[in-house]
This record gives C-alpha cells, structure tokens and sequence, in this order.
C-alpha cells in the first residue's frame, strides 16, 4: 500500500491494475473518486477527510493541496497554537468560533476556483509559514495577528 498525491488517506494495490481504498474506512473508492477527489484540492469532498480533519480547515485545505500529510508541522504547529495560546486569549473563542463558521466557505469557495492550487499556494506561503515560525518561536501575537489577516482577507475575497 503506497501514499499518494499528498493524501495520507488514499491506499493502492495491486500489480496490473490500481485498487484504491480510503485509509480510514478502507472502503475502495472508484479510479475517477481517488484521482478527481482524493489526489487534487478537492479533497474536502471526501465523508472520511471531513471526520478526520480536526478543524484546520483552511490550514489544511493548503497543507493537503501541498502535498503534505496531515501531521505535518505546519498542522501541528497550527493546531498546538489554537489549542494551547489562542483559546486561552480572551477573544480566542471568538475567533476559533468566527473560524469555523467561515472557513468551510472559504474553503468551497476556493476549491471552485480553476486556480485553486495557485490559491492554496499563495495562502501557505503568504500566511500559514509565517504564522507557524511565529509561533515556532513563541510570538505567539505576531501568530495572533498573521492568523487574523489571513482570515480577514479570506472573507473578503470568498465570503
């Protein structure tokens, strides 16, 4: 079983012809879901990805489309700096909720979009690395107001 196109959550098999299968259900998926939906930024389309993506929507919308498993660092990084520092500031809640209404929107928004990995792309070098060497290096504010902007201006443009 092998790992492709950057979705920790799609399986192969097999000599002659491709069996694929979702990780997590090992349910096997049809060559045009696995290629359309599993390997490309649509990935938000998959029942399994939307139980299992621990509420990063944007972050890991960008870190998939990159081609970076799910517990990458910029994930980990993005997940211990909501848990462990924003929730604890006292708008965090605010933002984590205003966050997870809009996001999933955001997200749609742009996996309609014919330059959605350029998008994606844009949104991880533009926003998410920087937030994460931030909060690599405990800037923990700077982090807060990276992670602002780029939900802010998310909105604008997708909302």
């Amino acid at each position: 079983m092998g790992f492709l196109g950057g979705c920790q959550y799609l399986e192969t098999s097999g000599a002659i012809l491709t069996d694929y299968r979702c990780k997590l259900s090992r349910q096997q998926l049809e060559s045009w879901t696995a290629t359309n939906i599993c390997m490309s930024s649509r990935h938000t389309d998959c029942a399994d990805y939307k139980k299992s993506s621990g509420g990063c929507f944007i972050t890991t919308a960008a870190c998939l489309t990159m081609g970076k498993p799910d517990d990458c660092e910029e994930l980990t990084m993005m997940r211990l700096f909501r848990d462990k520092w924003l929730r604890n500031q006292p708008d965090g809640n605010a933002l984590i909720e205003d966050y997870y209404q809009t996001a999933p929107i955001i997200v749609e928004k742009i996996d309609q979009q014919p330059d959605r990995k350029a998008i994606y792309s844009n949104i991880y070098k533009e926003y998410i690395l920087p937030c994460v060497e931030c909060a690599k290096t405990k800037k923990f504010a700077n982090s807060k107001k990276i992670y602002v902007d780029m939900v802010t201006s998310l909105k604008e443009q997708y909302c």
